[in-house]
């Protein structure tokens, strides 16, 4: 929901290279300052990028197998799909582009499957779609939804409508396949997931909003008010700091019914967030785009925006009338959350209307199949 199109450091994207093995950090001989790295170096590389402000990754992969089809580039266990898994649950709100070129792949060097001294396209383009939907199942991004987004990310991208295909979302195939039951939250009556975004970034450079609150509208003061209000209602809240925002401090955050996770602790825990954004009662968010992918859930949701002014005027949103693209409690204060969360409690679902007027506009697919529309878009069967 937010705009995308901003020209600074966090416009670049890094290309990266993944290998087998352990332990290796090798530089690439005529590429001065690049390097090869090995799986278990890639996330200390990634940390580093963030840190930096670049987070739109490309990857490509360097296979210790080479056959004459290419093989690895479409494995379920090649290099760069096993990157994609490992960069994910490190660094989920990182970009990650992937190259489906075969010519790493093949032991004749070419970029498709011989057939004499020639590049057979026809056995080719099946690989490669092959390639594409392993990339896509992997966790790659960037796939328009629903017509809604045509415009927009022709806008954002610079790039004619005409070229943009509406096929889904293949982060929503990851959520509607997920398990409804991977942790035990069996002592709680509800649990609620709030995913605030950054508001505040010093290594990104951006600075959203005045608010500085790591949890918006609840100081560090204020957890013990909060995690009692959760008690009165045995409701179980996981907060998930997104990990660009600054000043995260050493405070108390675990109570009873209450869990602020920073990105690492959240890792640690045993968290993955489509399962538990799947298995939660309910999401909060404000800003980001995985407030429209819980539209899919059909469950309650609540945006927690007292710097919507702010926040538009000096970020911008994709939408005009941001508020109306919101299926849910709009919070802009503390008595607002309160609100929210006793109609949590009490079951009352009273924007479920609103909610799925906003999943039909925005989502033209509201199935797991969207990484299966990339390759039926390619004719090919695989």
């Amino acid at each position: 929901m937010v705009r995308e199109t901003r020209m600074d450091k966090s416009s670049l994207i890094y290309p990266l290279f993944v290998m087998e093995g352990n332990g290796i950090q090798e530089e690439i001989p005529s590429m001065e300052g690049q390097y090869r790295y090995s799986l278990d170096r890639l996330p200390y590389k990634l940390e580093q990028l963030e840190k930096a402000g670049v987070n739109s990754i490309m990857l490509f992969g360097i296979p210790d197998h080479k056959d004459e089809v290419g093989s690895g580039a479409y494995a379920q266990d090649g290099i760069v799909q096993k990157a994609l898994r490992e960069a994910k649950s490190r660094f989920p709100e990182m970009y990650y582009v992937t190259d489906v070129c075969m010519c790493e792949y093949t032991s004749h060097g070419h970029c498709g499957v011989l057939c004499g001294h020639d590049v057979d396209n026809d056995k080719t383009l099946e690989l490669l779609a092959k390639t594409a939907l392993s990339h896509a199942q992997a966790g790659s991004d960037m796939i328009a939804p629903s017509d809604i987004y045509v415009p927009i990310m022709a806008r954002e991208y610079a790039c004619i409508e005409s070229n943009i295909r509406v096929l889904g979302d293949p982060m929503t195939d990851l959520l509607l396949n997920s398990p409804h039951d991977k942790y035990d939250f069996s002592n709680y009556k509800k649990v609620l997931l709030w995913l605030p975004t950054f508001r505040q970034s010093d290594y990104l450079g951006y600075d959203d909003s005045k608010m500085e609150n790591l949890v918006p509208l609840f100081g560090e003061d204020s957890y013990g008010e909060l995690n009692a209000e959760l008690q009165k209602y045995n409701i179980k809240l996981i907060v998930k700091i997104h990990p660009a925002q600054k000043n995260l401090g050493n405070v108390q955050r675990h109570y009873s019914h209450l869990d602020i996770f920073t990105n690492e602790e959240y890792i640690e825990a045993g968290y993955e967030l489509f399962s538990l954004m799947a298995q939660c009662d309910g999401l909060i968010g404000d800003y980001s785009s995985a407030s429209m992918q819980y539209l899919l859930m059909d469950r309650p949701q609540a945006f927690v925006v007292p710097d919507i002014k702010e926040y538009g005027e000096r970020r911008g949103f994709v939408f005009k009338n941001i508020e109306e693209y919101m299926g849910g409690h709009i919070i802009k204060s503390k008595n607002d959350f309160w609100c929210f969360l006793t109609d949590f409690a009490a079951d009352k679902d009273i924007y479920k209307e609103k909610r799925h007027k906003i999943c039909n506009l925005v989502y033209k697919y509201q199935d797991a199949n969207s990484c299966q529309r990339i390759v039926d878009l390619s004719g090919m069967n695989v």
